[in-house]
């Protein structure tokens, strides 16, 4: 059967169970769309058409009073967000567009008042779209109406014949059919009329991604099986929200012709709601307290960006389909290792790191550690196996929890100074929980906030040695690009790491890292990654490039230049807002039980200037909120403790597209790594002439730190000799400054 034929009878099969599924409840009246779907999902058919998937949405209805109040306290719960101000005037250079996040909601607000949305689905993606406009994966919001998604069978790969010769747009299929022999197939020409590319490039928009490269991959299938087994979700086939167009009419390079039509499926299981109003009732009014958080303690908040949650009890995961055998992994292919019997790949050890997700709720306790373990043990039977060099191969990691990825660096760096510096906001919002924290007496309410990293006594400077004399050197605000910020503090203060439960092998504290030496030259270590890294991935690769450490990037836009390697997101921290909501709830508890019993922690007068700006906590909402999350802490490089690295743009080493036979083959896509960076038969897309590496893996010993001061205009300004004065730290400057 040819390609084409085969494309055909799978999109006229959808279609025709979208219009069976419509057809079957059709009468003289038209039932309410809503309720069509009810009676398609109770007969057991949850695919159905996106007319009609749209139809029930918009039938929600719209409560102009509730949406105000909405927005008024969601508004509070933004003002954690670190850029806000930069995104309204970002640096130049940046690849970020200009968004104004205030503005955008108040402007959501005035339309609300007015009443001028027809659904609080209209509502919702007005919502939605300015969120993701600021291309934060860390910055998010779910709004309850999007009870429906929507998508198509198709999955687009972007293919070079080389490696090296521009890229073109294929179905998935044809990719496949591609690698495996068959040059009959033709690439994507057109998509509903426009140029094939850039079309896949404009819906990348709202991907949540700062690179605009990193967007672009996101939206496809160029490695259709992840590093750890699961199939990718290809952006061009699902949308959270309705894209626009209810079908996709692709047009080849040989003329050819293809409609795939849009598909909806309910993305809140059992679906039974037969009106829009009854579907309000389910999804948005708010959901009845059940347990009083207030005594609860607290946890830190997300070092970890949103990535699915595994059970505590799941068994062992298998290893990757279509990879080599491994030789070491994890548990739940976090980390797996492999060895290839490859030409270009005999002498290369690979590790897969599809994500540093190692703690948090349905996680064992104990993952954080077997990683380390793991991962230690690899490197170590690489080296006894005569293999000389490694690949990290960290495509599509979203980051997770940063002891994670300061562990396998200090496997590949042991005994090394690791560099942490970010900025908090330091708003009214934010300065209530760290203020309360810092009046607080009682031990255990103390214990609590210590914990949560709100306790300032308990903060270092980046030095890992200084701390801060007063809150107000700390809090500030510092203006920093506009934003009124905190100090430069550290992350983690690694001191008062455990070596048990989370490994870092950094002053004597490793534990079960036990490496006194760096197992592998810089220069053979490669990390390969398609932009998509994020959060503690970012963190892991800006601490081994100083050391010469080389990356390359998989690939992006099919256009001639430059690539980051980091293209995701640069952020520290991200808060969930479910998070927040926690922290404000044991907060006001706290401030309240002090005053009850006569000790108050604030004055009347401070209270009142706290009042306006302590949000409702999510269960309270006018309307739901399903999920959401900020971008707490931005992250600072060595020689700039201005400009966020959120905002700094730096291209990988090396720039590689995807070819056909890594589609069906990941040693494939290693190989023309390998062949690129060290076998000589190969070539990058683009390159960076190496550099002579700027750190050794000998640990500096050399510190200072000097207060923060204050301008003669008064305005304070925070400076940086102990952010700067970190050693040899500070040539990582090079390594993250612009090119």
């Amino acid at each position: 059967m040819s390609p084409r034929i085969s494309r055909l009878s799978a999109v006229a099969a959808l279609a025709a169970v979208a219009s069976a599924a419509t057809a079957s409840v059709s009468t003289s009246k038209p039932a309410e769309p809503c309720a069509q779907i009810a009676k398609l999902a109770a007969g057991g058919t949850p695919i159905f058409s996106s007319q009609l998937g749209l139809a029930c949405l918009e039938s929600i209805p719209f409560k102009s009073d509730l949406a105000v109040s909405f927005i008024d306290e969601y508004s509070k719960y933004l003002q954690w967000q670190s850029t806000i101000e930069i995104l309204r005037n970002p640096p130049p250079g940046s690849l970020s567009a200009t968004v104004d996040l205030v503005g955008g909601l108040s402007t959501i607000r005035s339309r609300a008042a007015a009443n001028l949305y027809k659904s609080q689905y209209d509502f919702d993606r007005d919502l939605s779209q300015l969120i993701s406009s600021a291309n934060d994966g860390h910055l998010a919001i779910s709004p309850c109406s999007f009870a429906i998604g929507f998508g198509i069978t198709t999955s687009l790969v972007s293919l070079s014949t080389d490696g090296v010769a521009m890229p073109r747009l294929y179905t998935l299929n044809d990719g496949r059919l591609l690698a495996r022999g068959n040059n009959h197939v033709s690439p994507v020409a057109l998509i509903n009329g426009v140029g094939a590319e850039a079309y896949v490039e404009q819906l990348s928009s709202f991907q949540g991604l700062q690179d605009p490269d990193a967007r672009y991959n996101l939206m496809l299938s160029n490695v259709p099986i992840g590093l750890a087994g699961s199939e990718t979700n290809s952006g061009f086939a699902n949308y959270g929200a309705f894209p626009g167009v209810h079908e996709f009419n692709l047009t080849y390079a040989n003329g050819t012709l293809e409609s795939i039509p849009l598909i909806a499926a309910s993305t809140i299981g059992n679906f039974t709601s037969t009106t829009g109003d009854e579907l309000w009732d389910a999804v948005c009014a708010p959901l009845p307290a059940t347990t009083d958080s207030s005594s609860k303690k607290l946890k830190r908040g997300g070092n970890t960006t949103k990535v699915s949650k595994r059970q505590a009890d799941a068994k062992e995961l298998p290893a990757p389909s279509g990879y080599p055998k491994p030789v070491v992994k994890d548990p739940f292919n976090v980390m797996v290792g492999y060895f290839s019997e490859e030409t270009s790949l005999k002498d290369v050890a690979i590790m897969t790191v599809s994500s540093f997700e190692t703690s948090g709720e349905g996680i064992p306790d104990d993952e954080t550690r077997n990683f380390a373990i793991q991962a230690q043990s690899f490197v170590n039977k690489a080296v006894a196996a005569g293999k000389s060099k490694i690949i990290v191969d960290v495509t599509n990691n979203p980051g997770g929890t940063v002891d994670s990825g300061f562990a396998l660096l200090s496997i590949f760096f042991p005994n090394m100074t690791i560099f942490s510096a970010t900025r908090i906001r330091s708003v009214p919002e934010t300065q209530f929980i760290f203020d309360t924290a810092s009046r607080s007496k009682d031990p255990e309410t103390i214990e609590n906030f210590r914990g949560a990293g709100f306790l300032i006594s308990n903060l270092v400077q980046p030095d890992q040695k200084t701390g801060f004399d007063s809150d107000s050197d700390f809090l500030g605000p510092f203006d920093v690009l506009d934003v009124p910020s905190t100090a430069i503090s550290a992350e983690n203060n690694f001191l008062f790491g455990n070596a048990t439960d989370a490994p870092i092998n950094i002053f004597g504290k490793g534990g079960v890292l036990n490496g006194t030496e760096p197992p592998y030259n810089p220069e053979d270590i490669i990390i390969l990654t398609d932009g998509q890294c994020s959060s503690t991935c970012t963190i892991f690769i800006n601490h081994m490039i100083p050391y010469g450490v080389r990356v390359v990037a998989n690939g992006g836009r099919p256009q001639a230049g430059p690539m980051q390697g980091i293209g995701g997101v640069k952020g520290a921290q991200v808060q969930e807002l479910s998070t927040l909501s926690s922290i404000y709830e044991f907060t006001t508890q706290v401030v309240q039980n002090a005053t009850d019993a006569k000790k108050p922690l604030f004055t009347s007068k401070e209270l009142d200037a706290f009042k306006d700006h302590i949000p409702l906590t999510l269960d309270q909402f006018p309307i739901r909120l399903t999920s959401g999350s900020v971008n707490y802490r931005n992250a600072f490089a060595p020689f700039d403790d201005q400009t966020p690295t959120h905002f700094i743009y730096q291209p990988a080493d090396c720039r590689i597209f995807y070819t056909p036979a890594s589609l069906i083959s990941p040693e494939a896509k290693w190989g023309n790594v390998a062949d690129a960076i060290w076998g000589g038969k190969g070539g990058c897309a683009f390159f960076v002439p190496a550099r002579p590496p700027l750190l050794f893996a000998e640990p500096s010993s050399t510190s200072s730190s000097k207060p923060a001061s204050t301008t003669a205009a008064g305005k304070k300004k925070t400076q940086s000799s102990a952010h700067k004065a970190v050693g040899l730290l500070l040539a990582m400057a090079e390594g993250l400054k612009p090119q």
